[in-house]
């Protein structure tokens, strides 16, 4: 067998950098003849026992140790992913050898671009001396009689057409049983210069791409917060290789993309790999290496990240209405290579949003995955804009932007109000955005351009209803309550009503809700099934403190009494809490 070093000084001196690849024996003087044959190992005496190995390992430790050997002969090394640049509108070729018949081969070739590039598969008899012009070979007539086209190049020499390939993502072609020769990729791209992953065996088990599961497809599922969750099933490979196998997860707008290669191209850019070292110094050499490497600007926006061994990834919050794609990829960082699962695509649910109206208020049910969105459009720059949201029993983060440019954002303590106060305010649209911090709870919003058209939302840190017991007789009771009113706004007033209602007998007090906080319990009319005793109107700076008493009551009887406060009659009502009271039964 030939020696791989003299293998490989004869292909490099033989490539045709204007058509195919030409393998034949140079002319040498007649020492230089027995000087090579002398050089060959194993030259003397082959038995019949023998057989040659499928794979030049010495070839393919060389090239193992000397990456630049590869970039100067183009011959591929069986069974290690090399990685090629290809510049736009140049054909390049490539060479894998094979010198037995009936083995098997096998190509994977994966671009670093969205865009297609074509490539052949080409085939000469080795050696080539019987493929001049006007003469056939054996092999050539039964790959002819197959079915396959035959060519010339522009020197005369002939070779057969294999198969020609639109490639738009990785591409594995395998041959059962292959004959003896000469293999050429040949590669064009028209579109753009991109990267080439190039992958060739005699070994078909010989794979070192991460093996995918059965079900490789990329599970996309919409949160209700619009954040999206992804989930994928482990790579087989990583039971074999364990920590050497690890995830990444690329996301853009465009498109769904084919290869880690191609999205590593989007997400920094696209560059020539060649060593520092490449070439003999030819002028041809130095001025395609110095246009070669040229790099690529990233061509587009993409999310790209690694999860090491996680197969789940939830995102932010995304863009409403807006579609996304997803693709995953398991990486083998000892090899460094890698494979795609199959990517998903999903458009994000646009959120719901109610509208506000000025001087109306709105109430919402929110929790901690289910926020509460509400926009209102304000329209003249000269005038202020007030919004105003009211927190109940729970603590909730309120977050206002306009024109989805976020202006400002708090957190409100339990049972808190926020105003938020924006001097001849900027047209536009405006989305005040209520969230629970945790658990659920309600919340009420309302904005406003007119200051003096504010409802009386708040209710004091303390809304709860207190009995004078020395004051209550057979036939009255006195109940006592603090007032709130907010200090950063003048010319407050409220109206508040008091409501009452008996207890039928043997109604068991444990069915009155009077544990919960009704802060921020909201009516939109008056109850029906309670008496109204009176409504008082009450303004800023009067007393803190409200006593009423309450008569024609019945002896021995037990009532609920709630208190109910308004800015306007024709606003919502709040409720304080309901307080149980019992009549004396002797007097």
């Amino acid at each position: 067998m030939e020696s791989s070093w003299i293998a490989l000084a004869l292909l490099h001196y033989v490539v045709d950098v204007h058509g195919i690849i030409s393998v034949h024996q140079p002319t040498l003087p007649p020492v230089g003849i027995f000087l090579l044959l002398a050089m060959l190992p194993g030259s003397g005496r082959v038995t019949s026992g023998q057989r040659l190995p499928s794979r030049d390992e010495e070839h393919y430790l060389y090239q193992l140790r000397h990456s630049e050997v590869f970039y100067d002969t183009r011959r591929l090394p069986d069974g290690r992913e090399m990685k090629i640049f290809l510049p736009r509108n140049d054909t390049q070729r490539f060479y894998f050898l094979i010198k037995e018949d009936g083995l098997p081969l096998s190509f994977t070739v994966t671009p670093c671009t969205r865009r297609p590039i074509q490539w052949r598969l080409l085939y000469q008899q080795y050696p080539t001396t019987g493929l001049r012009r006007g003469k056939r070979s054996g092999s050539d007539d039964e790959l002819l009689l197959q079915g396959y086209k035959a060519g010339i190049t522009n020197k005369g020499y002939r070779y057969i057409i294999l198969d020609t390939f639109l490639l738009g993502s990785r591409t594995k072609y395998t041959i059962g049983q292959t004959i003896s020769g000469l293999f050429t990729l040949e590669f064009t791209s028209t579109k753009c210069a991109t990267s080439l992953e190039i992958f060739g065996t005699s070994f078909l088990e010989n794979d070192p791409h991460p093996d995918l599961p059965r079900d490789s497809q990329v599970t996309v599922t919409q949160n209700p917060d619009r954040s999206l969750t992804l989930s994928w099933k482990r790579s087989p490979s990583e039971i074999q290789h364990g920590q050497n196998i690890e995830y990444c997860v690329a996301t853009n707008q465009v498109s769904n993309i084919a290869s880690q290669c191609a999205a590593l191209t989007y997400a920094r850019g696209d560059r020539s790999s060649l060593p520092p070292h490449v070439g003999f110094g030819f002028s041809w050499e130095k001025k395609y290496k110095n246009v070669s490497i040229l790099p690529e600007p990233p061509p587009g926006h993409i999310n790209y990240r690694c999860v090491g061994r996680k197969t789940t990834l939830t995102l932010g919050v995304l863009s409403s209405g807006n579609r996304y794609f997803f693709d995953v990829y398991a990486v083998d960082r000892r090899l460094n290579t890698s494979s795609a699962y199959t990517g998903r695509s999903m458009k994000v649910k646009a959120r719901r949003t109610k509208l506000l109206k000025d001087g109306k208020m709105r109430t919402t049910l929110v929790s901690e995955s289910l926020p509460g969105y509400y926009r209102l459009h304000h329209g003249d720059g000269s005038r202020d804009l007030l919004i105003l949201v009211d927190g109940c029993q729970k603590a909730i983060r309120v977050d206002v932007s306009r024109n989805g440019r976020l202006l400002n954002g708090s957190t409100i303590a339990d049972n808190g109000q926020v105003i938020f106060r924006y001097a001849k305010a900027k047209k536009g649209t405006y989305l005040v955005t209520v969230n629970a911090v945790s658990g659920r709870t309600t919340a009420n919003v309302w904005y406003t351009t007119d200051e003096y058209s504010l409802p009386n939302l708040w209710l004091p840190e303390n809304n709860k209803l207190y009995v004078d017991a020395n004051k209550t007789t057979c036939h009255s009771v006195t109940i006592s309550w603090a007032i709130g009113f907010k200090q950063q706004l003048q010319q407050q007033q409220q109206q508040q009503c008091i409501y009452i209602r008996k207890i039928p007998e043997g109604d068991p007090y444990k069915q009155l809700d009077l544990s919960d906080d009704k802060r921020c319990a909201v009516r939109r009319r008056l109850p029906k099934n309670e008496r109204k005793v009176r409504c008082v109107q009450l303004h800023a700076g009067h007393v803190s403190v409200h006593r009423e008493t309450i008569g024609e009551l019945r002896a021995n009887t037990a009532y609920a009494v709630t208190v109910y406060a308004t800015r306007h009659s024709s606003y919502p009502w709040l409720s304080y809490q309901t307080v149980l009271v019992n009549t004396k039964d002797n007097c």
